[in-house]
């Protein structure tokens, strides 16, 4: 990947039994000083900052149907950008001839 690149996070997959627990908030720290609220989110990472590696951190708050009691489940994973955009090339031998080649 390179910059500026954006990103689509979604938490809908967390494990959270919802039996037991309601999430009343998702909280995104993309690791760039930026941060989300959402349960899905589209970031934009305008350039690779200083290493091109991005601590992204997701802080899901939920609470105990039973007990009414709050608590926090935090998930982390490394976005890497890098210099260099995805790009193929190809050759094709012979170059020229009769069909098929």
């Amino acid at each position: 990947m390179t910059a500026p690149i954006s990103i689509r996070f979604d938490a809908s997959g967390v494990p959270v039994n919802s039996k037991q627990f309601t999430i009343v908030s998702y909280e995104w720290n993309f690791g760039d000083d930026t941060k989300g609220t959402n349960q899905i989110v589209i970031h934009e990472y305008k350039d690779k900052g200083k290493n091109g590696r991005f601590n992204v951190q997701l802080t899901v708050t939920k609470v105990d149907k039973k007990t009414n009691e709050e608590t926090q489940d935090v998930y982390t994973r490394i976005v890497t950008i890098g210099d260099e955009a995805l790009k193929a090339s190809f050759e094709a031998t012979p170059q020229s001839g009769e069909i098929p080649l």
